[in-house]
């Protein structure tokens, strides 16, 4: 066996091995990639601080001096443009709010401490290696409750009411237990938590020797998959398009399982994404931008900058079918807005 996966992970691949399979090539087979992603460098810098506080035991007067150091060394990492960097803020969804949030959970967090508690422990169990964001240990007794921290929703809604924990964060914990049921820690003294920015966004879960049995199987299935991929020549077949895996894929431009599945099902309401092979209108809004209809009025994008527009029609015009995702979905509707992270490209014979 040749490789490991990361806890965080798993129901991520397991969604879309494809997309695992294209971020190894593009990194070397290592889970470390710089590029900047707004919707996830918040989360980075926000556990990054955590881990500081916690190894270095300072107080929460240092959180700006903490916060600052631990935002220009992200900065520098991730290589971002200056003009990007004066809006930052701006950029990042929540930025304000989660930095208050994270600034009381650290405080709540010193008070209550006990001196055990350790933060980015190594988690290694027979197919997966990372780290745990905080470990409550008694090695006395032999019980643990492993703590993930996460900055975003942790819970799954369906019209405004909480249906249950996100399934990638049930599998994450279980990821974690199964490590710790491997070194022979019982199932009942394995308490696996996940824990948002605010007191009421908590949830520990124990899971039976069963499950963690299973568990173990499925992470063996799934990496004798991943590592039979590169002895397949059409790793596209490894691709599972789908609304909730590719909405935050780094790969989308270059996708052509996604494309197919967006050109064969233009009834995909909830999908920033679309094919444009032909426009059938065009007016301008009041903003100077171009709304039009497309492909035979199936679907309306709204707002497009008159230059993106240009260079659209003529690749059309061309023959070309375009395929642009980071579209605004007005819900329930065919209307699509265009915003500063949509993008296009022309697309051709796409089976």
């Amino acid at each position: 066996m040749t490789c490991k996966l990361s806890p965080s992970k798993i129901h991520f691949i397991s969604q879309c091995k494809l997309r695992f399979i294209l971020s190894s090539q593009r990194t070397g087979g290592t889970s470390h990639s710089y590029d900047f992603n707004r919707y996830s460098f918040l989360g980075i810098l926000l556990h990054a601080v955590l881990e500081d506080f916690i190894k270095n035991g300072v107080a929460i007067s240092e959180f700006e001096k903490i916060w600052s150091r631990q935002l220009n060394h992200l900065i520098d990492k991730f290589d971002i443009a200056e003009n990007l960097q004066l809006n930052l803020e701006y950029q990042l969804p929540y930025y304000i709010i989660k930095k208050e949030k994270l600034r009381n959970f650290i405080d709540n967090l010193l008070n209550k401490k006990r001196p055990r508690i350790l933060s980015e422990v190594p988690i290694e169990g027979t197919y997966i290696s990372g780290f745990a964001d905080l470990i409550d240990e008694d090695p006395l007794r032999k019980k643990i409750n492993i703590i993930d921290l996460k900055t975003g929703p942790i819970w799954k809604l369906s019209k405004g009411e909480i249906v249950k924990l996100k399934e990638g964060y049930r599998i994450q914990l279980l990821t974690y237990g199964t490590a710790y049921w491997e070194k022979g820690y019982k199932a009942e003294d394995i308490t696996c938590t996940i824990q948002g920015l605010s007191e009421d966004e908590h949830i520990e879960m124990k899971f039976k020797s069963e499950e963690y049995d299973a568990h173990q199987k499925f992470l063996k299935v799934l990496i004798d998959e991943i590592e039979g991929a590169e002895l397949n020549s059409n790793i596209n077949s490894f691709a599972l398009p789908s609304i909730e895996a590719c909405i935050y894929c780094e790969h989308t431009m270059s996708c052509s399982a996604l494309q197919g599945a967006v050109k064969a099902d233009e009834s995909l309401l909830e999908a920033p994404f679309v094919i444009i092979h032909e426009i059938n209108c065009e007016f301008d809004d009041l903003n100077s931008k171009i709304n039009i209809t497309t492909n035979g009025g199936v679907t309306s994008i709204h707002r497009i900058p008159n230059e993106v527009y240009l260079k659209i029609k003529k690749e059309v015009n061309l023959g070309a079918s375009i395929f642009v995702q980071g579209l605004y979905v007005l819900s329930q509707t065919h209307v699509k807005y265009w915003t500063r992270y949509s993008s296009f490209k022309a697309i051709q014979n796409i089976d």
